[in-house]
Parts: C-alpha cells; structure tokens; sequence
C-alpha cells in the first residue's frame, strides 16, 4: 500500500496556515483601521461667571449619547483679567464623580480670571472631533 506523498502534505499545511493569517491579519486590521464613530451630543454653554477668584462654566448636556470624562478634553482661549492672553487645556474629569456625562448641568472651575473668553472647544479625544465650539468675545463679568 502507498502513502500519499509528503509534498501534498506540506502543501495542504501551507494552505491550512496562509488561511489562519489571513484571518487574523483581517480581524486585526478591523480593530485598528475602523474609525470610531462620532458620539451624538447636544451641548450648550449655559453659564459662565468669576467666583472667588476661579472662573465657572457651566456646560448643559442636552441630550444624545453618554461621554466617557476621560474621553472628553476642553481648550478654553480668552484673556484674562489682569491682561495677557492664555490658553487653558484641561481634562474633564474633575466634572462629575460618575466619570461620565449624562444629560445635566456639569461645572467646570478654571483657577484663573478671566475678562474675556475668546474661544471654548470640547473635543472627542478617541475620534479627534469637535463636539462643541464657540468662538465669539464674550466679556465675563
């Protein structure tokens, strides 16, 4: 009785192995290559004011998908009360002790004095997004 040849066994290995490869290269390259979806949020800024030295926005959360805080970062650009202008980068997750944004009200206290804010943009850190700008002088007062 013959065997079967050693070549077809080598071969069938080889096609056996190319097939697992080209599956995990496919999953991987799914997992990296597949953008993040843009989180559906209505924010609005409903208040700003200087207390005790501090500056105090206050972001409304109006609705949509839930934000992870450490997803989340603000810039905020504006001039402050003795003159010079700065910008502020900052996390959010000092807003809330759940680590998440639901709909409410969340405030945010800047250690500096502002006189005017100039420009306040909340980004989506995972997906590189804007969730919320604005971009108009607003006088503090």
């Amino acid at each position: 009785m013959r065997g079967v040849s050693t070549l077809v066994g080598v071969v069938l290995l080889l096609v056996v192995a190319l097939i697992a490869l080209s599956v995990s290269v496919a999953a991987l390259r799914g997992a990296i290559i597949w953008p993040k979806t843009v989180p559906r949020t209505y924010l609005c800024l409903a208040d700003f004011h200087v207390e005790n030295g501090y500056t105090k926005l206050t972001v409304w959360h109006q609705g949509g998908e839930v934000l992870k805080t450490s997803d989340v970062s603000v810039i905020i650009e504006g001039t402050l009360e003795e003159g010079g202008k700065i910008r502020v980068e900052d996390a959010l997750s000092a807003w809330c002790s759940e680590n998440v944004l639901r709909v409410g009200k969340y405030v945010l206290t800047i250690p500096y004095v502002f006189q005017q804010l100039e420009r306040l943009t909340i980004i989506h850190r995972p997906t590189n997004t804007t969730i919320f700008y604005m971009s108009s002088p607003v006088i503090i007062g």
